[in-house]
This record gives structure tokens, C-alpha cells and sequence, in this order.
């Protein structure tokens, strides 16, 4: 996925990145529920520019390895870090939470997963995608995948 990303800014004068962090220094310590220090364990953690615009994001890079409910449970710490302002504070927004699947089915059902568990909290928050819509995510925004993935819905209808 790093490389990837750096094909993409190779690619695109108006696409820069500024900072990727890979584990463990993307790993993120916050007081959870209980009171004591926890981490929140990205795979990986970037910022970006496009058209002067700056984008921050966790990536989560799923190979199908964990039940969805797994992957709910990781979206729920990532919901408690969001609630906890720790990353609002420290970088004045919250990243989006990109979970690259390896293909379409696993992209809609964890999409229905975390959309059941979530609902409408989970827009703001959690993208689900396949490798092949990364650099339309990176040059045009979530807003453009969403819109993608709204339009194929209406036209399956």
C-alpha cells in the first residue's frame, strides 16, 4: 500500500505526500474506558495534499483473515479514539479510517457490517475499498468513492 502511494504522488503533480508512519510509529496511545494508557495499532498512518488540500488517514489493510466481527470490534476502538478528541487535539482533525479488502465482496460486507454496527456515525469516520479505487481516493477524496459506490447502488436497483 506504501508503494502504491508513492506511485500515485510519482503520477500526480497535485498530489503530494507529506508524512507516512508504518507500525509502530503510527500506533496512537489514549486513555480508554477503563482509565489506563491503550493503543490504537493502525497498519498505517499518512497525510496527504491534493490540490492543495490535506488529507489525513488511518489504513487498515485486510486480507481476509478476520471474521467481520473482528473487524467491528477494531472499528469500535477506533470509534472510542475518535470520541476520546486525543487526535483531534494532537493534529486538529480526525484521520479517515480506509479499510482496503482484496475484492468487492469483502468490500460490501464489511461495509454492511460495520454500517449495521455504526450506522450513520460510521459516514464521517470508515471508508471500505479495494486496492483499485486507492488512488482515486487519495486524488479526489472519500466524497468521489462515495459517490462512485452511491451510483453503482442505484444503478443495480
Amino acid at each position: 500500500t506504501y508503494t502504491q502511494l508513492v506511485l500515485i504522488t510519482y503520477q500526480h503533480e497535485n498530489v503530494d505526500l507529506l508524512k507516512a508512519d508504518v507500525e509502530p510509529d503510527c500506533w496512537k496511545p489514549y486513555v480508554g474506558d477503563s482509565g489506563s494508557v491503550t493503543y490504537l495499532k493502525p497498519d498505517l498512518y499518512i497525510v496527504t495534499t491534493a490540490d492543495d488540500y490535506e488529507d489525513h488517514w488511518f489504513f487498515e489493510i485486510d486480507l481476509a483473515t478476520e471474521s467481520p466481527s473482528r473487524i467491528v470490534l477494531k472499528c469500535a476502538q477506533y470509534y472510542r479514539y475518535y470520541q476520546s478528541g486525543t487526535e483531534q487535539r494532537n493534529s486538529g482533525v480526525f484521520p479517515l479510517v480506509v479499510w482496503i479488502v482484496l475484492d468487492k465482496k469483502r468490500e460490501e460486507s464489511l461495509q454492511c457490517h460495520i454500517a449495521d454496527e455504526f450506522g450513520t456515525r460510521q459516514r464521517d469516520i470508515f471508508l471500505v475499498i479495494t486496492p483499485d479505487k486507492l488512488e482515486t481516493l487519495i486524488c479526489k477524496g472519500a466524497e468521489a468513492i462515495r459517490s462512485d459506490t452511491r451510483q453503482e447502488a442505484s444503478n443495480n436497483i
